[in-house]
């Protein structure tokens, strides 16, 4: 959206995420970071980091 990375996780609305380097993001609105997993130069997954948790997510294939 205008260039804004952004995330929504379940019944959470919408937030935009700030750049800190070319896999990490941190959450504009709350204390927490997205980083994405890379094997190969292709995303794989994602951590999302907040309050002392990790929670990995893996990447499925995107419905059509």
């Amino acid at each position: 959206d205008d260039n804004v990375l952004m995330a929504k996780l379940g019944p959470q609305p919408i937030i935009p995420l700030a750049a800190l380097n070319a896999t990490e993001f941190k959450v504009t609105v709350v204390d927490a970071k997205v980083k994405f997993t890379v094997e190969g130069g292709a995303v794989t997954g994602l951590v999302i980091e907040q309050a002392g948790q990790s929670i990995a997510g893996e990447r499925i294939a995107a419905e059509d």
